[in-house]
């Protein structure tokens, strides 16, 4: 198989796995409220549905399953003390998931990102990714969310106030 072909097999299992995880969150969340309506709330019910708006509302790197998952793992630890930082924030839809749950858990979120997308990765990298990410760069996807574009987002379905934006 040459490596062009791999490449496009390999794009095409991960979105067979983004579609998967996402159809595992949205029975994940219609489990929470059907527990909700037998009278046994799930601590994460808001921030889950808040979740999936978010999902639907902003382009994401990640998934629904993934983003919860992070979340009942935060939600788990919450005793553990200290601010949540993401490093590299795209378009900030975990950005603003993560601000409301700064805001429940009284900590300050720092969304550190260079603003300007991914650098060409024949500069920086090596082995696998170098391939994956020149081939999305191709495609004209950079990841490149700027600043005003993350904070749009995060005021938009999350919570600025939580938000400690870093550039570099």
């Amino acid at each position: 198989m040459r490596p062009w072909e791999a490449l496009k097999a390999r794009v095409r299992r991960n979105r067979l796995y983004y579609g998967v995880t996402d159809n595992v969150a949205r029975l994940r969340l219609a489990s929470h409220r059907a527990g909700r309506l037998l009278r046994r709330p799930a601590p994460s019910d808001d921030l889950a549905a808040q979740f999936e708006r978010i999902q639907k509302g902003v382009r994401c790197a990640h998934s629904l399953e993934e983003s919860l998952c992070i979340l009942e793992l935060i939600l788990k630890n919450r005793d553990v003390p200290g601010d949540l930082v993401e490093c590299g924030v795209f378009k900030g839809g975990m950005t603003a998931k993560w601000s409301l749950l700064a805001r429940q858990l009284d900590r300050t979120l720092y969304a550190y990102d260079s603003y300007t997308g991914l650098p060409d990765p024949a500069r920086y990298g090596t082995g696998e990714q170098v391939g994956v990410y020149a081939a999305k760069l191709e495609r004209g996807d950079s990841y490149r969310g700027s600043l005003e574009e993350v904070r749009a987002n995060v005021a938009a379905y999350g919570h600025l106030e939580s938000c400690r934006f870093v550039k570099g």
